[in-house]
């Protein structure tokens, strides 16, 4: 479900300027391939990492690998400030240059001078504390949606060519922060879990297929991969604090709808 590097030659133009690669649903993209094919062409890495906090891809963590890295710190992620992120890089010009953009085009804080246009992209003392204190118990939120996964794959494999499990590159360590299946019948399975009150969700919705990017042309080809994960991929509860009984409700639920 990640970029595939075999297909940026194709692509490439004298134009681009970047790659920005997608760790989508916490695991890594291809990062060995991905890189070289930056550096053989000089272009800048973007990593999108908004998923990947604690996932690594051959043991170093993503949103390391390219230019600049940024995590997401949204509600839903696997650890949360309550909105906002953070932006990594080992690049003197691009950090000076971020911070300047995100506390009002001023190269200090404190005082009211700006040296450039920038927009207040503030942090909060009190997103960060909670951000600190969230960082200490990555490794037991990360172990905990692990089972919930295992769990929800082990006992549904009876399943399988009807409600498949994603696949995962051996050379990632994902994080679960939501546990995925596919299937050909995800409308019809989601609405018999809705009326069980189960919630579920269906995967992003491709960006070529957006309403607001309808007035564009799309010459840059079709994505039939993209658009069959969309129309397949679901997503089960994958809460950390999801207990055994609930968790066994679902797969009980699931079970039965296949089993009509």
């Amino acid at each position: 479900m990640q970029i595939d590097p075999y297909k940026l030659p194709k692509y490439l133009t004298e134009r681009t300027a970047a790659i920005m690669p997608v760790h989508l649903y916490g695991q890594a993209a291809d990062m060995d391939l991905i890189m070289r094919f930056c550096r053989k062409n000089a272009l800048k890495c973007i990593e999108d990492a908004a998923q990947g906090v604690g996932v690594r891809f051959n043991g170093q963590h993503v949103g390391t690998f390219g230019d600049i890295g940024v995590f997401s710190y949204y509600g839903n992620k696997t650890i949360t400030c309550g909105e906002g992120g953070v932006l990594v890089t080992n690049k003197d010009n691009l950090k000076t240059g971020s911070f300047r953009l995100k506390n009002h085009g001023r190269d200090t804080k404190g005082i009211f001078e700006h040296e450039h246009i920038g927009y207040n992209f503030a942090f909060t003392d009190m997103q960060a504390a909670i951000g600190i204190a969230q960082m200490g118990k990555l490794e037991k939120i990360i172990s905990k949606k692990k089972k919930v996964h295992d769990r929800y794959v082990n006992e549904l494999s009876c399943l399988y060519g009807k409600f498949n499990p994603t696949y995962f590159d051996p050379r990632s360590t994902p994080v679960h922060w939501f546990t995925s299946f596919l299937t050909d019948e995800r409308d019809n399975l989601m609405s018999f879990l809705r009326d069980k009150n189960i919630q579920t969700r269906m995967f992003f919705m491709p960006l070529h297929m957006q309403p607001c990017y309808k007035t564009y042309d799309s010459t840059v080809g079709n994505y039939p991969i993209s658009e069959s994960l969309y129309n397949m991929g679901v997503s089960l509860p994958s809460s950390f604090k999801l207990k055994w009984k609930d968790q066994k409700y679902i797969i009980n639920a699931i079970k039965n709808y296949f089993g009509r």
